[in-house]
């Protein structure tokens, strides 16, 4: 089975004819009143040609309609080559026009007949996932590689507007077509021998017969491996344990572009192949059923030529028997540790080391037996801080909670990007034990890092923890709790982090406490001064790999030279809000987001209901960027921020987009924490129609939320805003 993601993808506008969308991050199919439709094509070559294509499915996301109405869309074969970025509704490529504006001549741009039609009702869930079946079209690119041009998405019926995640969307949420197919049959042709990687004594050796995996010098690297039944839950792969179906494997870029997904069959089987040297992360999505007994999340570096091998384990709740004997005494036992092998494959050395043994045991919530451990309730790595767990019934093993105080900068260490850093957090001190408005018992001892950013990029930062082991990681501005921009289990994503000085805490989570990989990936930053070393890590991963440590090492030591004081840099914070809309990149060069109800802790509109929005295709004067005002909620009491406190620069956009909203038919007032900036507003005599207006002000914050207020002093229409942003500002021009 092959998981693919567009090679390109589009969308072509009537109403603007010369407007090329293939950078936007979602596209749009609208039947009339401005016909818009969407062009998609895919790499296919890793189906070798003969295979006989069982199944093909598209899968898109729609994020948002503009009304409750039906729409058909159909997928029609594209017969002429295409360009992304440069594709409108007058031009296939740069310079080529379709016979036909918006790609319809039949059988010269596209075929007449559809290769599927998929109908989502009025009452279909926006938003949500809806499929098209390709298997025909599919097995005609398959048989015939140079005729794939992709398809066009064309919608039918009445005047409304579906908008779906392109590829440079959301990741988790883009276009993806899964195909299923027989291979051609194999012909008998004298080869030599390959090069085989055979399982060796590691964390992902198995002691007794397992599949060949076949390594393929290239100036590239793979990753590959096997999810496995973890039958005894000891996070290594024994004999008899069998590969499992239905886990789903995710590889991305540190940045986080996703390079693509696998879905196990029956052998348990993944592999990556023509991978660029660099350093990947790798996620597993348990199947159905299972729980993890390896990291979920790992991160591996590939070198041109390389084969690196990492299998996942995973267990059936409620399967393995509880074990008389108590669980979790420390006891020495060889640990491993990295050497390298030829071909480039990772194996295991035994090297001296501590490890918990034996294993705890578990068995599902009914369970009764003595000595049994309950699993932790799992938890969503959250990009923003987010309440998404409880703690685990029962006392902790761990020290007692402390009040929350200052971090103790004393003792941090300094982190940098690009770095990767193995530490252990056994025996550190407890200072902190809630960060912001989160409701987890961070009870565990904690390290400190400091990182200090000269260049305004994005920050993706990964935390891996073995089995047993259970950290967060949380992004501060300054040294205290309170301080909190992002929080994770298994690290978070922070756009445009500006410069300053930061810092980062692995906590334990509910008493937690033990090793541990941090990652820190941020561009544009200049290379550290000390000068990293290749040093073997003793790590807890299955596969275990050589590892830049920055210099100097830490040693243990009764006391640590204090750091010098650090001044607290104001947390960066800007959120663009395009109401009642979907993302887009304004001109000011930030993306909008879809609005969104409020909850504590975040943003959104307060009152309302979530279908009062109001679209248009009319263009919009007074501005370039018409998307941020084509679209707008209505009928809202506020929208709330849960911002630091600090001053924040708030912009408020407007544009009269009801037509029948005349002068007299909708006046309201705005306040934003308390102050009146807009009073009785008569939006129609005062903007007109169609035409863009902005207001800028500055407030300052106290209270941790950021209020802005509306009041309608009309009952024949309510205040409306287009669209919001709000940026953390030093000081009020």
């Amino acid at each position: 089975m092959v998981e693919a993601f567009p090679l390109e993808d589009t969308w072509i506008y009537e109403w603007e004819p010369l407007t090329n969308f293939g950078a936007s991050g979602g596209f749009r199919v609208r039947p009339y009143g401005g016909i818009a439709s969407a062009l998609l094509r895919w790499e296919l070559s890793s189906i070798p040609v003969g295979a006989v294509v069982q199944n093909a499915r598209l899968e898109l996301y729609c994020t948002y309609r503009d009304r409750a109405a039906q729409i058909e869309i159909s997928a029609y074969k594209v017969l002429v080559p295409w360009q992304e970025n440069s594709a409108t509704w007058n031009l296939a490529s740069s310079g080529v026009p379709w016979t036909q504006a918006g790609c319809r001549a039949i059988g010269v741009d596209r075929e007449g007949t559809a290769a599927a039609k998929t109908t989502i009702p009025a009452t279909g869930a926006v938003p949500g996932w809806y499929a098209w079946t390709l298997t025909s079209l599919v097995q005609e690119w398959v048989n015939a590689p140079a005729s794939n041009y992709g398809l066009i998405l064309v919608g039918a019926g009445t005047t409304v507007s579906y908008d779906f995640f392109s590829s440079e969307g959301n990741p988790t949420f883009q276009p993806r077509l899964i195909v299923e197919y027989q291979p051609p049959a194999a012909t008998a042709t004298p080869t030599s021998a390959p090069p085989t990687l055979t399982a060796t004594p590691s964390a992902t050796a198995t002691a007794g017969p397992s599949p060949t995996r076949t390594a393929t010098p290239s100036a590239l690297g793979t990753i590959q491996g096997m999810v496995f039944e973890d039958r005894n839950g000891n996070g290594v792969r024994d004999a008899g344990e069998p590969g499992l179906a239905g886990a789903r494997l995710t590889l991305a870029t540190l940045s986080g572009i996703v390079v693509g997904t696998r879905l196990t069959g029956a052998d348990g089987l993944y592999a990556f192949g023509d991978l660029a040297p660099g350093t990947y992360r790798l996620t597993e999505s348990n199947p159905p059923g299972t729980v993890s007994t390896t990291p979920d999340t790992v991160l591996l570096p590939v070198a041109g030529g390389s084969v690196v091998v990492f299998d996942f384990g995973d267990r059936f709740v409620g399967s393995v028997t509880p074990s008389s004997t108590p669980a979790g005494t420390a006891t020495p036992t060889p640990r491993p540790s990295a050497t390298n092998t030829p071909g480039g494959v990772a194996t295991l050395t035994p090297t001296s080391g501590v490890t918990q043994t034996p294993s705890p045991t578990w068995t599902s919530p009914a369970a009764t037996a003595t000595g049994t451990a309950t699993p932790t309730p799992s938890r969503t790595a959250s990009i923003t801080p987010t309440p998404s767990r409880t703690p685990t019934p029962g006392p902790s093993p761990t020290p007692t909670e402390t009040p929350t105080s200052w971090i103790d900068v004393s003792r941090a260490m300094p982190a940098h990007c690009k770095g990767v850093f193995i530490g252990d957090t056994t025996g550190k001190p407890n200072n902190a034990s809630r960060y912001g408005d989160l409701p987890w018992p961070e009870t565990g001892p904690e390290d400190v890092y400091i990182l200090i950013k000269t260049v305004t990029s994005d920050l993706t930062v990964s935390l891996v923890d073995p089995p047993g082991v259970d950290h967060d990681v949380f992004l501060l501005y300054e040294p205290h709790p309170s301080a909190l921009l992002r929080a994770g289990e298994g690290g978070f994503f922070y756009p445009n982090l500006a410069p300053g000085t930061y810092y980062l805490v692995v906590d334990g989570y509910d008493g937690s406490m033990g090793p541990y990989q941090l990652s820190v990936f941020c561009e544009g930053e200049p290379t550290p001064t000390a000068t990293p070393t290749n040093t073997p890590v003793h790590s807890y991963l299955s596969l275990l790999y050589k590892m830049p440590t920055p210099t100097p090492t830490r040693t243990a030591t009764p006391t640590r030279t204090p750091l010098p004081t650090i001044t607290p840099t104001p947390p960066p914070y800007q959120v663009g809000v395009n109401c009642g809309g979907t993302w887009y990149q304004a001109s000011d060069g930030l993306w909008y987001r879809p609005d969104q109800q409020y909850t504590p802790g975040s943003w959104g509109w307060v009152g309302g209901q979530q279908g009062f929005v109001t679209t248009t295709d009319q263009p919009i004067s007074n501005t370039v960027d018409d998307a941020l005002y084509q679209s707008q909620r209505y009928a809202m009491s506020a929208y709330r921020f849960t911002v630091p406190a600090g001053r924040y620069e708030v912009l408020l956009r407007f544009a009269e987009i009801f037509p029948y909203a005349g002068p007299g038919r909708r006046i309201f007032s705005v306040d934003i924490e308390g102050q009146r900036v807009l009073d009785h507003v008569d939006t129609a005599s005062r903007w007109g129609r169609y035409r863009a207006w902005d207001g800028l002000y500055c407030v300052e914050v106290g209270d941790g939320v950021l209020d802005i207020t509306f009041e309608s002093h009309t009952t024949e229409y309510a205040a409306v805003i287009n669209a919001i942003r709000v940026t953390r500002v030093e000081r009020c021009p």
